[in-house]
């Protein structure tokens, strides 16, 4: 069976995030997330029944350095451009 390029592009990492605000649309990089303060959270993997940790930037953030007032505003996050 032939792969949908859809599914393979679906496994490959996302090379920029796009968040609109407000009409305005702001693209961060790997980089640009990387270079904002980080967050631990701690999940329980239901099929391993283990604790895991992931290192994350807060979505608040994410959307307040694209100029959202949380609460009043509308965003939409989305993957765009796979390399």
């Amino acid at each position: 069976m032939k792969e949908h390029a859809a599914a393979k592009a679906a496994t490959r990492p996302s090379t920029k995030l796009g968040v609109t605000v407000a009409g305005a649309t702001m693209t961060m990089t790997p980089e640009d997330l990387r270079g904002m303060p980080q967050q631990t959270v701690k999940v329980m993997n239901g099929h391993s029944k283990k604790e895991e940790r992931y290192a994350c930037v807060r979505l608040s953030k994410v959307l307040a350095k694209a100029g959202a007032k949380l609460g009043k505003d509308t965003a939409r996050i989305r993957c765009c451009e796979v390399d």
